[in-house]
């Protein structure tokens, strides 16, 4: 999910009833999560904030509450449908950028035309809103569509919402001018046309290149002012006169107010190939960003002639190569044991200083092909290492044959959890939850425990001031007390009050 954040100097998110972490990340198997229909598409999006989930399966989605430490049917609404009865693949992508919001698509809704027709696989996105029409009820707030008057004759766009990227207020959406033809993109913001209007910004419309195929925006990251977009089939030409090389993958990085007022433009040299990318590697198959660092997938790059397609995560990083320059820098994040054929970065999710990768194509135990799950760990001589223990698959999570976590939305990742899809039959799947202790602060400020009692144990990795704040639904954020100093490596112990009580407040520690 892949999932976007602005960049924020913040330590770590804790939930009052997390339990007393390590000052090393570690990472256990923690339980799976059965759907209530045993079907081939659970868990195709998995969204968490603290204790609230929600996971979409056949053309609906079902939210969850973890209580005791069990995740369990949400029970004042515990499942969204689509408010049509043209909807086909509601659920198809989901989004949850805190805990008073969802973005839920369905790329082939039938919408009416605005003369009275029918459009088939128009598309629709549906934003939903936590106490709309009750206490913790989640009601629609908008149903969102798209009309592109620069097709011809006002032509209505397809598939909206096939893929979805959400950042401080902003939402861009992709859609497509035929059933299948490439794909472009569409930007909408929260209050444009009035409080919750989810209007659309007039004139923008992103594309690819003749290069890229029908894969232009096959993944995205949103943050802030800045859009990267993946097209993992796009083409390269050393002249213009060359063949195309095929496959090699690319991004596109766009940047709001760029070539004139709200308007959204390629930065310059925003089309990015990988240095030393080459036909079939599929650059761009997956990106994640998290503050001024950005993981990209190549699922198809040889690490040797006998590692065919093991695959490998790029870097990407804010002012490598010149202030404002989202440069691609020299680190390559490979998989401790990999093999031909792996395809590791099919999935990466980057949250700070802590990375997950899948890859679906690993042998495990014997088995061809059963996937894992690998987790790595940013250290503080800025070099990328396995985490101890940190790899997941059917030998040590119980009662699953096959983890293969296809796209973006399929992995989940926060300071408290990894989480993703696997299958336990040939059409049974369960959501499997992998705790997190002793998570590194995203923009490495240290780390946080917090213990059932309420205290909060936070162990900067530089000396400075710190602002300790809290929230209750991670939007607003208030200070607790005043800056206070801590030198590096030292722990300083903070007391909130709030021992086992407040189960829905947070808690962060910021920089000063």
């Amino acid at each position: 999910m892949i999932t976007t954040v602005r960049s924020i100097a913040v330590a770590a998110i804790c939930l009052p009833f997390l339990p007393q972490a390590s000052q090393a990340l570690t990472a256990a198997f923690d339980q799976n999560v059965s759907g209530p229909r045993n079907n081939n598409r659970f868990g195709d999006n998995i969204v968490a904030v603290g204790n609230f989930m929600a996971v979409s399966e056949d053309n609906r989605v079902l939210l969850y509450e973890r209580n005791g430490g069990t995740w369990e049917p949400f029970a004042r609404k515990p499942v969204l449908l689509s408010t049509g009865d043209n909807s086909d693949e509601f659920g198809h992508y989901v989004l949850m950028p805190d805990r008073n919001t969802i973005f839920v698509s369905d790329p082939l809704y039938n919408a009416r035309t605005p003369s009275d027709g029918t459009n088939n696989d128009q598309g629709a996105v549906y934003v939903y809103g936590r106490d709309v029409g009750g206490d913790n009820n989640w009601g629609l707030i908008k149903q969102i569509t798209a009309t592109d008057h620069q097709l011809p004759n006002g032509a209505l766009s397809k598939g909206l919402g096939d893929v979805m990227a959400y950042s401080d207020g902003r939402l861009v959406v992709s859609a497509k001018a035929s059933s299948v033809g490439m794909k472009f993109l569409y930007v909408f913001e929260k209050d444009r046309g009035g409080t919750n209007q989810w209007g659309q910004v007039p004139g923008v419309k992103l594309e690819g290149t003749d290069l890229s195929m029908s894969h232009f925006a096959y993944t995205l990251a949103l943050t802030g002012d800045t859009l990267i977009v993946g097209s993992p089939f796009e083409g390269y030409r050393e002249t213009p006169s060359s063949p195309s090389d095929i496959g090699r993958g690319a991004l596109f990085i766009y940047h709001r107010n760029q070539g004139g007022s709200d308007r959204w433009g390629l930065l310059p040299n925003g089309r990015r190939y990988a240095p030393d990318g080459v036909t079939a590697d599929y650059f761009g198959r997956t990106i994640s960003i998290s503050g001024d660092q950005v993981a990209v997938g190549a699922i198809g790059r040889d690490l040797s002639s006998t590692q065919r397609d093991a695959g490998t995560v790029y870097i990407l990083s804010r002012n490598e190569g010149g202030p404002g320059n989202w440069g691609i820098t020299p680190t390559r994040i490979t998989a401790p044991d990999a093999a031909a054929g792996d395809e590791f970065g099919a999935v990466a999710v980057l949250r700070g200083d802590v990375l997950a990768v899948c890859a679906n194509n690993d042998d495990v135990a014997g088995v061809n092909d059963a996937g894992s799950i690998y987790l790595f760990e940013k250290a503080t001589t800025g070099t990328w290492q396995a985490v101890s223990g940190g790899k997941f698959s059917i030998d040590n999570v119980p009662g699953i044959t096959l983890v293969n976590t296809s796209f973006d939305t399929e992995l989940f990742m926060d300071d408290q959890r990894v989480m993703f899809w696997s299958r336990t039959s040939s059409i049974g799947r369960v959501v499997t939850d992998i705790r997190l202790t002793g998570f590194p602060s995203p923009g490495g400020l240290g780390t946080v425990d917090f213990s059932r009692l309420g205290r909060i144990t936070f162990t900067p990795r530089g000396t400075g001031n710190y602002q300790l704040r809290t929230s209750t639904d991670l939007q607003g954020w208030t200070d607790v007390g005043v800056p206070f100093p801590a030198s590096s490596g030292v722990p300083k112990i903070i007391e909130t009050g709030t021992p086992g009580a407040e189960r829905k407040r947070f808690y962060r520690i910021e920089s000063r």
